[in-house]
This record gives C-alpha cells, sequence and structure tokens, in this order.
C-alpha cells in the first residue's frame, strides 16, 4: 500500500450476496462504555424524576464531557487529505461482478449506499460502459406514466441499461406503486433486456411487500472494515498530494493513519511502534458500511496538529466520543419519524410531495423539518430535503429503534 498499487486497495472494494455483509463491530470498549454509561444515565435521571428535579435530567450520557475542539485543519489540507473519491475502483468491482454473471441477461440489483450525497456506483459503471443509463419521470407524473414503457421508451437496441436510485422512481401511493411494480415486472422476465438496477437498501425492504416478484441476483458492497478504511483513506491521501506523515488521535490515542513505512509493517525504530487507534474502528462500525457516511465523517473530523503531536503528523482527530456530528434527539416526535422514513425511501423530496406521502399537517411539517434541519439530520438541496452524510447513521438507527424496516447491510 505504501506505493499506491491497487492490489490492496481492491480487497477494499468487492460486492457479495446481502446474506454476507455483515457490518462492522465498534471496539469492545465502546460497546462496554456505551453500555454501561446507557445504565448509570438511566438510573440516574430516574432518581431525578423520581425526587422532582428537572434540571439533573441531562441529555445523552457524554455530551457534557465532549473535549474541547482542536484547530480546523486548513481547506487546503483538508483537500488533499481528504479529497472526494472518484470511486473507480468501487466502479471495477462492480464490473468484475457483471462480467462473472453466468447467465448473460440475468437480472441484476445492486444495494447502494443510502445517503443521498454519495454518487451512484450503478450509473457511474453505466457511464464508463456505455451502457444507456435511464432517467426517471418527474414524480408528479408517475400517475400518467407506465414502468416499463417508460423504461422501454429509453433503451437503445441491445445495449446494456442502468437504472441508478430506484428510489427516485416511486412514491408511496397507489400510482407512484403502481409504476415500480409495472418496471420491476418486466425487468424479471427479461422483456427489458439486460439491465442493472441500483436501490438503496431502506426502499427495498419496503418494494419487497409491494411487489411479489423475485430479483434472482442481488449484490451489495461489502462493508468496509476500520483496517480497510484505513488503507482506502491513505490512498486517498496520496492522491489528493498530502505531504508524507502520519494521522494521529489526539491526547496520546494513538496512529489512526500511518507512514508508508508503517503502513508497509516495516517499522524503521523501536519509536515508531506506537499504539494504534481505534478510531476508524469506531466510524466503520458507526456507519454500518456506508463508505461515503464513513469519508464524510473523517472528512470534517480532521483537525490541525497540537503541540503534543509527532512531529510526523499531518493531521489529528479527536477521540471518538469527542467527534463533533450529530445526536439523536433527546425525544423524537412520532412526525419526525415519518419525515425521516419518507426521506430515506425516496432518496429525498421537496415539501409539496412530503405533504402526499406522510400524514403530518403542513405546520408541524415545517417545524419539525427545520428542527432536523438544525439538529444536522436534514439538508435541503434544489428544493428537496435530504438526510445529510453525518445524520445518515442517526436517523437510521431512530427507525430501527422504532421498528421500522431495517437498512442492515446483510438486509434479506
Amino acid at each position: 500500500m505504501a506505493d499506491g498499487s491497487t492490489s490492496e486497495d481492491e480487497s477494499i472494494w468487492a460486492y457479495v450476496p446481502p446474506g454476507e455483509a455483515h457490518g462492522p463491530e465498534p471496539p469492545a470498549q465502546e460497546k462496554l462504555y456505551t453500555g454501561l454509561s446507557a445504565v448509570r444515565a438511566a438510573v440516574t435521571q430516574l432518581r431525578a424524576w423520581m425526587a422532582g428535579d428537572a434540571s439533573a435530567v441531562s441529555g445523552p450520557p457524554g455530551a457534557d464531557e465532549a473535549l474541547e475542539a482542536g484547530a480546523p485543519l486548513s481547506d487546503a489540507l483538508r483537500d488533499q487529505v481528504a479529497p472526494s473519491p472518484d470511486w473507480r475502483d468501487a466502479v471495477k468491482a462492480l464490473d468484475d461482478v457483471i462480467d462473472s454473471d453466468s447467465e448473460a441477461g440475468a437480472p441484476l440489483l445492486v444495494h447502494e449506499a443510502g445517503h443521498h450525497d454519495a454518487p451512484s456506483i450503478v450509473e457511474a459503471w453505466g457511464a464508463r460502459t456505455g451502457a444507456t443509463v435511464m432517467d426517471p419521470p418527474a414524480r408528479d407524473r408517475l400517475a400518467e406514466e407506465d414502468g416499463a414503457a417508460w423504461v422501454a421508451a429509453q433503451r437503445s437496441g441491445k445495449t446494456p441499461w442502468v437504472l441508478p436510485r430506484l428510489e427516485r422512481w416511486w412514491l408511496r401511493t397507489p400510482d407512484g406503486v403502481a409504476f415500480v411494480r409495472s418496471l420491476l415486472d418486466a425487468w424479471a422476465e427479461g422483456t427489458l433486456g439486460r439491465g442493472v438496477i441500483g436501490v438503496d437498501r431502506h426502499a427495498w425492504r419496503y418494494l419487497r411487500h409491494v411487489w411479489p416478484g423475485q430479483a434472482r441476483r442481488r449484490v451489495t458492497l461489502r462493508p468496509p472494515s476500520g483496517e480497510a478504511l484505513a488503507r482506502w483513506f491513505w490512498r486517498l491521501a496520496r492522491q489528493g498530494g498530502a505531504p508524507e506523515g502520519t494521522v494521529e488521535e489526539q491526547d496520546g490515542g494513538g496512529r489512526v493513519l500511518p507512514r508508508p513505512e508503517w503502513n508497509s509493517g516495516r517499522a524503521t525504530s523501536p519509536e515508531d511502534e506506537t499504539t494504534v487507534s481505534t478510531f476508524l474502528q469506531s466510524l466503520a462500525a458507526h456507519s454500518d458500511g456506508n463508505p461515503g457516511v464513513a469519508w464524510a465523517l473523517w472528512r470534517r473530523s480532521l483537525q490541525a496538529p497540537g503541540p503534543e503531536a509527532s512531529a510526523a503528523t499531518m493531521a489529528t482527530v479527536p477521540p471518538w466520543p469527542a467527534l463533533d456530528r450529530p445526536g439523536r434527539p433527546d425525544a423524537p416526535e412520532g412526525s419526525d419519524l415519518l419525515l425521516l422514513h419518507a426521506l430515506v425511501l425516496h432518496g429525498g423530496l421537496p415539501d409539496a410531495v412530503l405533504a402526499h406521502v406522510t400524514p403530518v399537517e403542513r405546520y408541524e411539517r415545517r417545524e419539525r423539518l427545520r428542527t432536523l434541519h438544525r439538529e444536522g439530520l436534514l439538508t435541503k438541496a434544489d428544493g428537496a430535503w435530504q438526510v445529510t452524510a453525518a445524520g445518515y447513521p442517526v436517523a437510521c438507527a431512530l427507525l430501527r429503534d422504532e421498528a421500522y424496516l431495517s437498512d442492515r447491510p446483510d438486509v434479506r
């Protein structure tokens, strides 16, 4: 990896059947700390409530213990250490899967990264191979169109086609479901020719309840571990032109990204045998195997080295519990969950469409959207509300806790 070769990087990106995609586990000490902290916080708040001491009932454990943030990294160095990924190796991994398909015309469904700023690997694969990349109809036209006919009209001879972001091709309404049913029926029957569909896991879990057909072959990116993230982030830093050096965790937490000789296992002296941080293991688990979320949080975490950092340090990160990231709302309302669920199901929606797919009254809807925006869970781009990359794990965890359909990587 020190020379930037592709052989090690290829192990980062691989597509596997959904049942073989197991999300990374957090470090053992983090699980223990979280569990004990939750128990202690619950007992403390219960005692305070019984004693009538409302001031003692606080927010999530650890919120008041966050360390003071370090100095921000310069924009120029941040762009070098964590440049935007080009995803070429992930596209190549998908290319390998499609080339190895024993059934030349077999429909293939690819579970894509869920957060809505992430590029579609399926779309990138289609552009690279010259396939026809399908465009969805406007959502207000779904009731007027037939899904199979819409796709068929965009086909070009026998050229393979790709349909990225299926979550944007339907609405949770009778007409919107009819459109996607027609599309999936024709795709599964093979009448549309060789096609690849990309879809978010949330949307697919829901569609499996309203579409009785079968996708004969489904694959998903294997969730990257903390070690895989280290290799990927190191390669990105090399591609971005970052100076050679380490990224370390503040307060003596150990190295996060190594120098080349560390990464290749060739320590130059006993002093180089330093503690390895568990930051990236925590990041991999928190991101639930979503590389786009992991990269966004990694970029957000980078800070300038303090006076205690070693001379080889080009950037630092705070200890994982102190990382500035959106937290869970103290008391999420039912309308919050309805809105978040609609947004992850459909890959973002404008307010006018949210009014049709959620039973949340207009003024309450606007207030809850603004609140979720202030908490860092939502953003608004091109007139549509979307879940942020940093807020995506929080939104997913909230929905899982309330028994909404699971978004886990090993979704069936």
